[in-house]
């Protein structure tokens, strides 16, 4: 496997949405056991992805949201210690399920348990967000024709400052268990990928979420370089080091790979007017 690249990670990225847009019109939508939706792009991505990434004798692994309950403690103890690449194959499979443009693809890259580089990608827009050795870039793919240069646009630090005008984005999970008492606008779009990439362009103001890891492990890194605070409900900041004070890591645990506790994801200038108004229960 050749080292991280923006233009390679982005190959890989439209391969996998030419299988997500091949079954977008007959998905095949069924029921996990908790009771989430899955869909054949989302098995048959994973199954590229691990054919892609997932080579233990080389150093590099592979956790997939559609396969990680598979792993052995060995191979996870391996991974977490090498180079593991973490994918969410359809992120937001219940928007496209329903042919819904709010969906996305991710792969994150941990080395020796820390979130180095991400990429995500946003088929229905043709945008995509990558990191790369020299900083954090933008593609935006609609006038863009296959076999020609990629148009990367270089990422700066967000400047804006609160406003009540600038929307907020909540998860599922936050909408149906919390409240924000604030009077900004907020909008809740089943989808992490679309979510985090509108943050780090400054389309969203802040982002409120309960995710688990491969949610989040395309932009995390991103959103580091970039300057942005990820503040976690419970107390203290979500950083890139995959550890217990961050994830849930238990072997069989309902929550396993999730965030400790919801986390506020915003510039430092927005993250202290948002962080008051939020009150989860509890949840």
């Amino acid at each position: 496997m050749p080292a991280w690249s923006k233009d390679n990670i982005a190959r890989h990225l439209l391969h996998a949405a030419g299988i997500a847009l091949h079954y977008y019109d007959n998905s095949g939508p069924t029921e996990k056991a908790d009771g989430s939706v899955v869909t054949r792009a989302d098995h048959e991505i994973e199954q590229y992805f691990r054919q892609t990434f997932d080579h233990p004798s080389a150093g590099t692994y592979l956790l997939g949201e559609e396969t990680q309950g598979t792993l052995d403690d060995d191979y996870v103890a391996e991974a977490l210690s090498g180079e593991l690449y973490i994918v969410d194959p359809i992120d937001g499979t219940a928007p496209y399920a329903n042919r819904l443009p709010m969906w996305g693809i991710s792969i994150g890259l941990a080395q020796a348990g820390t979130l180095r580089q991400g990429a995500v990608y946003m088929p229905m827009t043709r945008e995509l967000l990558a990191s790369d050795a020299d900083g954090v870039w933008w593609l935006d793919l609609c006038n863009w024709t296959d076999g020609e240069p990629l148009p990367w646009q270089p990422l700066a630090p967000p400047t804006a400052r609160y406003t009540v005008h600038g929307m907020i984005c909540l998860t599922q999970a936050t909408t149906k268990h919390g409240s924000i008492d604030i009077c900004n606008p907020v909008q809740c779009v089943c989808c992490a990928v679309m979510s985090f990439a509108y943050l780090a362009v400054e389309r969203y103001l802040a982002y409120l979420g309960d995710h688990r890891i491969w949610d989040l492990a395309g932009c995390l890194p991103l959103l580091e370089r970039l300057g942005f605070e990820a503040r976690l409900l419970s107390g203290g900041s979500l950083g890139c080091t995959i550890d217990a004070t961050g994830y849930c890591l238990e072997k069989g645990h309902r929550d396993r790979w999730r965030v400790v506790s919801p986390c506020l994801y915003a510039a430092p200038a927005v993250a202290g007017h948002v962080m008051p108004a939020v009150d989860l229960n509890g949840n």
